[in-house]
């Protein structure tokens, strides 16, 4: 009986060491994002129109990421001649719920100058390096405008708009 329980014991063993072989042990440990493609952004908006979340992660580590939420900045110039947000919109209910009425963009409006923001969250125990590439819609986006928290990426800056009155035709 001894023998058998022995014979099973060195069985498990083996099965296990060989699994561990098969199965490379990176495959548990965390993964630094180093690469971040996000796709479908909408950014042709016309005066009268509302923000709308349309993002979606792409390429070969979305897996390790999350979409946190996307963020529109109503920008005007002030006496100092410098670009300042006056009014914001987020895709993240909670936070946009959170903005004072008067702080909240609605819809876009002719001639006003607004731009686009976003922010990732690493899953699990992945975390964004330091040196990343991010391209939003198939465009590199500058590393200047990449701010990385280890778990947290906010890519600012991403573009300005400036919508306009559809054409009647």
């Amino acid at each position: 009986m001894k023998n058998k329980k022995k014979k099973l014991f060195i069985t498990t063993i083996l099965m296990f060491l060989f699994t561990l072989c098969i199965a490379p042990v990176n495959a548990f440990a965390a993964t630094e994002i180093n690469k971040v493609e996000i796709n479908a952004v909408k950014f042709n908006y016309n005066a009268g129109d509302k923000p709308e979340s349309y993002a979606i992660r792409s390429g070969d580590t979305a897996y390790y990421y999350d979409i946190e939420y996307e963020y529109w900045e109503e920008m005007e110039t002030n006496a100092s001649g410098e670009a300042v947000p006056v009014k914001y919109w987020y895709s993240d209910e909670n936070k946009n719920n959170a903005l004072a009425e008067d702080k909240k963009i609605t819809t876009f409006e002719e001639g006003k100058t607004y731009m686009y923001s976003i922010s990732l969250k690493a899953k699990d125990e992945n975390k964004f390096g330091s040196n990343i590439s991010v391209r939003v819609n198939n465009t590199k986006i500058n590393s200047a405008n990449v701010k990385s928290f280890e778990t947290t990426l906010f890519v600012t800056a991403v573009k300005t708009i400036k919508p306009t009155k559809p054409v009647q035709l």
